[in-house]
């Protein structure tokens, strides 16, 4: 029976303490690593979200050079593609929030092309886009080419 019983208490294992300092350990890298893969994941959210305008823009270009006629792209919490029969939704933004460089009419920034070539009367052609109030983009739509640029400012 003694066998038994200092089978028992000679048994290897962790401590309370040790055990304590491990838990201290943990929380302390992932106090440290949370914080960081927040930023990482935000920036590749509003990464998509400006690819997203981005696209939507070639894509109103585009069919503005099929239709023959005028189509615009609004870009607000949400993007829009108005055709002459309607218009296309192509998606909510759910980070960022765009804005034009010159004028900003309430909360709409308006793009527009007719038969494949980019024109807008009051604006520069530059939507700026904000993260939490920080300039993390600037999305350029050249005059006559139409051609799409994005300039990022992080």
């Amino acid at each position: 029976m003694s066998r038994v019983s200092d089978s028992i208490f000679n048994m290897k294992g962790y401590t309370l303490v040790e055990l304590i300092i491990l838990i201290l350990i943990l929380s302390l890298l992932l106090s440290i690593i949370f914080p960081l893969s927040k930023h990482w994941i935000d920036r590749i959210i509003a990464r998509a979200e400006v690819n997203k305008i981005v696209s939507s823009i070639r894509y109103a270009k585009f069919l503005s050079a099929n239709l023959k006629g005028k189509v615009t792209v609004r870009i607000s919490k949400e993007i829009k593609i108005i055709t002459p029969s309607g218009y296309i939704d192509k998606g909510r933004l759910s980070l960022i929030v765009p804005k034009t460089e010159m004028i900003y009419k309430g909360s709409n920034v308006d793009l527009a092309f007719s038969n494949g070539i980019p024109y807008y009367p009051d604006l520069t052609g530059k939507v700026k886009i904000y993260l939490r109030n920080s300039q993390i983009a600037t999305v350029v739509l050249r005059p006559v080419t139409g051609l799409v640029r994005v300039e990022w400012g992080w």
